[in-house]
C-alpha cells in the first residue's frame, strides 16, 4: 500500500508539472532540485521499477508516468 501512494504522489507531482509547465520557473525548480525535475521524477521511477519488478500494477503505473513526462519534456 505504502508503494501505491508513492507512486500517486509521482504521478500527481507528475501531472502538475505538464499541466502548468508554462508557469513554472524551470531553472527555479531545477536549482531548488539540484537538477532538472524530469531527472530527478526519472531516478525515483527507476528506483520503483527495480525494486517492483514483475509487479504489473505498479510498473504500469510507472508507465504511466513515464509517458506524461515525456509529454511535460516537449511543453516545457
Amino acid at each position: 500500500m505504502l508503494i501505491l501512494s508513492s507512486v500517486k504522489d509521482v504521478e500527481d507531482s507528475s501531472w502538475l508539472l505538464a499541466h502548468h509547465a508554462k508557469e513554472i520557473d524551470w531553472n527555479r525548480l531545477s536549482t531548488l532540485l539540484g537538477s532538472r525535475p524530469e531527472k530527478a521524477i526519472q531516478r525515483i521511477l527507476s528506483k520503483i521499477e527495480s525494486e517492483f519488478e514483475g509487479n504489473e500494477a505498479v510498473l504500469g503505473r510507472v508507465r504511466k508516468v513515464r509517458k506524461l513526462l515525456k509529454s511535460t519534456t516537449r511543453k516545457g
